[in-house]
């Protein structure tokens, strides 16, 4: 981190080394009032500061590079001793950048690659690697919610409606309709069994396998991959990669699923985390033979759609994939349950992400099920009394 001696110790070459010295205001900075502050927050850093006068002013004239020496012309009536503390603090916050130094590249990065500007980057940027209450703590957090705010309503009925119609319930003799009302999300997974390889091969196809391509637009915009989920202009914004633990006829690693010509290719042999780690400390993700990490390539969507809008996109084709491989997960007998609460950076590592352009969005586990449940599984599931058994025509 770059400092600077007392006033006493400054030398001629250290003021000639000084005034060289090129800094930039942080790209990724949003501005906010708490109580009577200002406060500036990186969102990429997740660092926030409260604004006096001159940390204002010094934000203010460095949109671009600008030499330090520079900085005193631009603000001659700041003294040199305050100009140069006040800015050695705004570089160690990372509210300044200087040039040359890896906080600099960075932010270039960021400028470069994440096309969607602050409006999506502090949603996806400020959200990650949040810290997670365990059981115990949560169970505590919602009985003082209870006390504090009880809960809205979870549904709305149509009792002030003057016409209401009665809709008939669906055929339980129907495949599909059986399999959605048997699926329930499920993490107690048997630690000793197997999946085998063409479950998971089936539940990955069934999210983002590429059965054909949508010929469509001016020359050079298609062909368009087509699969079984809708995605938002054609984008393909997502690929998979499955941190695979114990399935029949495959040897445990993490792979990348080729959605092109449905193989699944090895990135790394080693599995030095649990699933559990991965997911933010969830230890009942432990025991099960796959996880698939949706990971999302945001700039094939920010291709075609520059506005902040696209981020939205993105996230909302994460629940179709998902939601395919789950119903087709208990087709398969197999036992499935989804998580968003990831570790950030710890997955990025593992599978080696660009964090501007890639992040995890979300995960599936896939296993066999055990017979005991988890903490974070339901023990008790009542019937809908008002809606009746579901019966055959």
């Amino acid at each position: 981190m770059w400092s600077t001696p007392s006033v006493g110790l400054r030398d001629e070459s250290w003021w000639a080394a000084w005034c060289t010295k090129r800094v930039r205001r942080s790209s990724s900075l949003v501005l906010s009032f708490s109580a009577q502050n200002l406060v500036a927050f990186n969102f990429v850093a997740k660092s926030a500061i409260v604004l006096d006068s001159l940390s204002w002013s010094v934000l203010a004239v460095s949109d671009e590079w600008v030499r330090l020496v520079d900085l005193s012309w631009l603000l001659p009536n700041v003294s040199i001793p305050s100009l140069i503390t006040n800015v050695a603090e705004l570089i160690g916050t990372g509210h300044i950048v200087m040039d040359g130094t890896g906080a600099a590249a960075n932010d270039e990065a960021y400028r470069q690659k994440w096309l969607w500007g602050a409006v999506a980057g502090l949603y996806h940027f400020g959200i990650k690697d949040p810290v997670y209450l365990d059981p115990a703590a949560t169970s505590s957090w919602i009985s003082n919610q209870i006390k504090v705010a009880p809960s809205p309503e979870l549904y709305q009925t149509n009792e002030d409606y003057e016409k209401v119609i009665q809709l008939q319930i669906p055929c339980s003799r129907d495949e599909l309709m059986a399999t959605l009302l048997r699926r329930r999300s499920y993490r107690g997974f048997d630690s000793s069994a197997a999946i085998h390889i063409d479950d998971l091969a089936a539940c990955l196809f069934a999210g983002l396998g590429i059965t054909g391509f949508i010929i469509s637009g001016p020359p050079g915009y298609g062909p368009l991959p087509l699969k079984p989920t809708p995605s938002g202009g054609g984008r393909n914004p997502y690929e998979a990669y499955v941190y695979l633990r114990k399935v029949d006829g495959i040897e445990p690693g993490i792979y990348h699923y080729s959605a092109i010509d449905h193989t699944l290719g090895l990135v790394g042999s080693e599995l030095n985390y649990r699933i559990g780690d991965l997911l933010a400390g969830q230890t009942w993700f432990n025991d099960a033979c796959a996880l698939v990490v949706l990971v999302a390539c945001f700039s094939r969507t920010m291709w075609k759609y520059p506005h902040p809008t696209g981020y939205r996109v993105v996230l909302l084709e994460a629940g179709h994939i998902a939601q395919n491989m789950l119903i087709l997960a208990e087709s398969r007998g197999l036992s499935a349950a989804p998580t968003c609460a990831v570790r950030d950076d710890l997955c990025s590592k593992v599978l080696n992400l660009d964090p501007y352009l890639q992040g995890v969005v979300y995960t599936v586990a896939l296993g066999v099920r055990g017979s005991t449940p988890t903490i974070a599984d339901p023990v008790i599931i009542e019937p809908n009394t008002r809606l009746g058994e579901v019966k055959s025509k």
